[in-house]
């Protein structure tokens, strides 16, 4: 299934795309227990298939497998007429999306998983998975504007794989690691080079270069992981407009999904919903000096589209847009 979270009546809500519609699965399963004869469809429909993702991801396997069935049951001929589906299921061009987990608890994100990121990075292959976090609070969705304001001079993009985490779990081993996996997305990690890099040592803002408005970009669905059995053999890929700017597969990861959930989970709880950004691919512009400060790098501008790509999951755009704001003394 291919899950998302619309916004419809300043509402957002749960649902999955079928049939090019978008089927709101609470009020779809309320109609469908409503037909079955249950006596409070609704109150049921709210327990069993509730209305937003992470209440749903809480339910774990038996929510999605209920999901399934439900969708078997509508796509069969003849049970449901094109009038009742449209009492549960809008036009995808009727709503908008947001990112398929609005508000997880968690985004986790992992630095230089790719040999190739980590030379061009010019660092030394980690022994650890490198890690940083974003604050929830920066997430957007697909096609929702990324703001390029006066702070940022280096602004860019890092396509990633957004894994997904369906139930809650410590100390997960390694064998067990790909069960606790509810679906996979793409994430953008947007990040603003001039700050996470310039200044003296100790003295650069790496944290604030990570997480500023708009910084994590989600979307545009969440394929269960049944979709995708093999998480590393994905090809993925990051346009400026038409300008390829990094590629890779997940093969050529240094931490495997399964590794860095169980080495997380050693560190905190991961819980339904919870995001890792599994690492981006390496610059297609080769050079020997670090990549990020070449002048034929190009960073994204207002006006441009990043765009990120990955193999069974869509296709993730977001528009730069130039934001005003006020001066600020601090940095003056």
């Amino acid at each position: 299934m291919k899950l998302v979270s619309f916004r419809i009546s300043n509402e957002v809500r749960l649902g999955v795309l079928f049939r090019e519609r978008i089927i709101d699965l609470n009020l779809a399963y309320s109609f469908f227990l409503s037909k079955k004869g249950e006596t409070f469809p609704i109150g049921k429909a709210l327990e069993e298939i509730p209305p937003a993702m992470i209440p749903f991801l809480e339910q774990g396997s038996a929510g999605i497998e209920r999901a399934k069935d439900l969708l078997a049951t509508i796509g069969s001929d003849g049970d449901y007429t094109n009038k009742e589906l449209e009492r549960f299921s809008y036009s995808i061009n009727a709503v908008r999306l947001s990112a398929p987990v609005p508000h997880p608890r968690k985004i986790v994100v992992v630095g230089l998983n790719y040999a190739a990121h980590v030379k061009e990075s010019q660092v030394e292959i980690p022994d650890w998975p490198w890690t940083f976090g974003k604050f929830p609070s920066v997430l957007i969705g697909p096609g929702d504007s990324i703001g390029y304001t006066p702070l940022i001079n280096g602004l860019d993009g890092e396509v990633e794989l957004g894994v997904i985490i369906g139930k809650r779990g410590k100390y997960i081993s390694e064998e067990q690691a790909l069960s606790y996996v509810a679906g996979y997305s793409i994430f953008n990690d947007v990040s603003a080079r001039n700050i996470q890099f310039e200044g003296q040592a100790g003295l650069r803002f790496f944290y604030l270069g990570k997480n500023f408005q708009d910084s994590a970009v989600l979307g545009p669905y969440l394929a269960t992981a049944d979709e995708l059995p093999d998480p590393h053999q994905l090809d993925m890929s990051m346009y400026y407009n038409e300008r390829l700017v990094r590629q890779g597969n997940t093969s050529n990861y240094i931490f495997r999904v399964e590794e860095l959930i169980s080495f997380y989970s050693r560190f905190f709880t991961l819980e339904p919903g919870d995001v890792i950004a599994a690492g981006c691919p390496p610059a297609v512009l080769k050079r020997d000096r670090h990549i990020f400060f070449d002048k034929d790098y190009r960073f994204l501008q207002p006006g441009d589209t990043c765009i990120c790509e990955i193999q069974g999951l869509g296709t993730l755009q977001n528009p730069i847009v130039e934001v005003k704001m006020g001066p600020l003394s601090v940095i003056n």
